[in-house]
């Protein structure tokens, strides 16, 4: 059996990339094994104006510079 496994979602409903970037360091820094988004462009609550990193040009960063996290999203409906 594998250990345990965890990992966190991150905060995507922002206009400001550095607090985005800033989760995915300190995921990292506490050996967080993956990050995973959302891939609704708009949040839950607290209405739909709010800016947002949309998940998969954030995933492609992600990939483009980390290699120790695994990455993914929520949901991604496929119809």
């Amino acid at each position: 059996m594998k250990g345990l496994r965890i990992g966190v979602s991150l905060p995507q409903f922002t206009s400001d990339a550095a607090a985005f970037v800033a989760g995915v360091e300190r995921a990292r820094a506490v050996g967080l094994h993956s990050i995973w988004l959302y891939d609704h462009l708009w949040p839950l609550s607290g209405g739909k104006d709010r800016p947002v990193l949309e998940a998969w040009s954030a995933l492609a960063w992600l990939a483009a510079s980390t290699d120790d996290v695994e990455i993914g999203t929520l949901v991604t409906r496929s119809s």
